[in-house]
């Protein structure tokens, strides 16, 4: 068992190894690891990763992802809905109702990973920014360190370049307009 740092892998290029990977997940301090996206940013690849060793590292971490637990679409629905409604109630009750759902942890870490916890791609509904993650993101650190008091949230957000970023953002929009 060796853990592979998986973030800002290259293309053609393996993980390299992290030495205290695994004694960090048997910190006795719990962990929430808060990965928000953004769209086009390689969230897709890091979530399908995250499920791929899901079982092997469910004694140390509890993985919520979008296509891996179902459950994590009702703060995803939410914060969407505040992109366009601001409803801010709304928000609060969404991201309360997953993380009521969430799995007792029972010693073990967190790591959520949803680009739609910051709302709605821009191009979609006639949003054209990320403002409402203003308001989103900190109403699920709020719920997430309500339900675990005590715990550490980490976030991690992921970035890309404008013109390639505007160019994926594009061709996605571009492929499915029912998105617009």
């Amino acid at each position: 068992g060796r853990c592979w740092l998986i973030w800002g892998v290259r293309k053609g290029k393996r993980g390299r190894p992290v030495g205290r990977c695994r004694a960090a997940l048997r910190s006795s301090s719990m962990r929430i690891v808060l990965h928000v996206g953004f769209h086009k940013t390689g969230t897709t690849s890091l979530q399908v990763t995250l499920d791929a060793h899901r079982a092997a590292l469910a004694g140390f971490v509890h993985f919520e992802t979008p296509h891996g637990t179902p459950h994590l679409s009702r703060a995803a629905e939410a914060a969407r809905g505040f992109c366009l409604t601001g409803d801010a109630r709304a928000l609060a009750q969404g991201m309360r109702d997953w993380v009521a759902r969430l799995p007792p942890l029972e010693g073990r870490h967190l790591v959520v990973s949803s680009e739609d916890l910051v709302g709605h791609i821009p191009g979609r509904f006639g949003v054209t920014d990320y403002r409402a993650a203003v308001t989103t993101v900190p109403t699920a650190v709020a719920a997430l360190a309500e339900r675990f008091p005590g715990a550490e949230v980490v976030m991690f957000l992921t970035t890309r370049a404008a013109g390639p970023w505007l160019r994926s953002l594009h061709w996605q929009l571009a492929l499915h307009p029912e998105l617009m």
